[in-house]
């Protein structure tokens, strides 16, 4: 399997905040979108459903500081939008939504149409 951030268009711009593609644990989810999608075959147009994240992500370092809590650094507000997505689970959204990872899985299925295009989700 590819790595996650081999998946999604301009990975490169948080791997140059961090140096690496970070695991989003303790992230917290602070906006969510979906927006279904615009099927009108008859006039070509196939926009399958969308799944927008804002995210608020950071790196948790193994310094601490004067009072004893570890460091926290590039803390960054990150926007990730999923196209034709089409298996999404979550529990619990609230005042804080901490994530304890990003999971993503490429698929493809095949409809009574023939062959879907790769799906993110």
């Amino acid at each position: 399997m590819a790595n996650i951030d081999s998946l999604i268009a301009g990975s490169e711009k948080l791997t140059k905040i961090f140096g690496y593609w970070p695991s989003f644990h303790d992230a917290e989810v602070q906006e969510l979108h979906f927006l279904r999608g615009n099927v009108q075959p008859e006039k070509g147009v196939y926009d399958f459903p969308l799944l927008t994240l804002k995210i608020h992500v950071w790196e948790l370092t193994k310094d601490v500081d004067s009072k004893g809590y570890l460091i926290l650094r590039h803390h960054t507000l990150t926007t990730l939008r999923f196209r034709d997505v089409f298996d999404f689970q979550m529990q619990g959204f609230n005042h804080q939504n901490a994530m304890l990872a990003l999971n993503l899985t490429r698929a493809c299925f095949i409809n009574r149409f023939g062959l879907m295009s790769d799906t993110y989700g």
